[in-house]
């Protein structure tokens, strides 16, 4: 199969921007979802260009699934190629900050969803390969997943957790601003984030609130 380098645009395709992505290079199908897992970096399914072979033999759209499905199918889609050929002077275009997109739904039929294909994915890829790398990468499909709902949904994020610690454990680090990660350092990234959404929920800049974060700034 082959892939291309990905832009981003808003609302005029013309004024798009490149980005930066270690998933722009050529790789070995396991290398492929192995490195997507662990940097957290995707390609849109518009940057695949797959042989109708190859999607025959990965099956069909999982429609049962009412998040990711597209990242649960590329999965099977890459692990039945024998290589990703990346194509970097062909481009797909991505238009950003779509509200009523699926990936921006955060009800917890749609999360719990997302949960369900991390499962559905990990189980394709410890299937064509079983081995401590592997373990780790989607070890690392689920930290970001807690990462990412934290602290909404506990049930969800048990399980997330529990598949985890099953996996032999991730050494993803929580992202953030300054602030956040400044907050992290002191009382544990969980904590900091129910400031973060507190500040939120309020209508607050919890980035540029100065005056809780005045010895940051120094």
């Amino acid at each position: 199969i082959a892939t291309c380098t990905m832009e981003l645009f808003v609302k005029d395709v013309t004024e798009s921007y490149s980005i930066s992505s270690k998933l722009f290079k050529s790789f070995d199908p396991i290398d492929y979802l192995t490195t997507s897992f662990s940097e957290g970096t995707y390609l849109g399914n518009f940057c695949f260009l797959v042989p109708r072979e190859i999607i025959k033999k990965a099956g069909n759209w999982n429609e049962s699934l009412l998040r990711n499905q597209d990242g649960e199918f590329f999965c099977r889609v890459v692990l039945c190629a024998s290589k990703v050929i990346f194509v970097p002077s062909s481009i797909g275009y991505y238009r950003k900050g779509i509200v009523s997109s699926i990936s921006s739904q955060m009800k917890f039929d749609s999360i719990q969803s997302a949960l369900e294909s991390y499962k559905l994915v990990e189980n394709h890829v410890l299937s064509y390969e079983n081995s401590q790398r592997t373990k780790s990468a989607c070890a690392d499909l689920y930290q970001r997943f807690i990462f990412f709902i934290y602290p909404k949904f506990p049930e969800l994020i048990q399980k997330a957790e529990s598949n985890v610690r099953r996996l032999g454990g991730s050494k993803q680090t929580v992202k953030g601003s300054r602030n956040f990660k400044f907050l992290s350092s002191l009382i544990g990234w969980k904590l900091a984030r129910r400031v973060e959404v507190f500040f939120y929920s309020y209508g607050l800049n919890f980035m540029a609130h100065k005056t809780l974060f005045k010895s940051n700034s120094k």
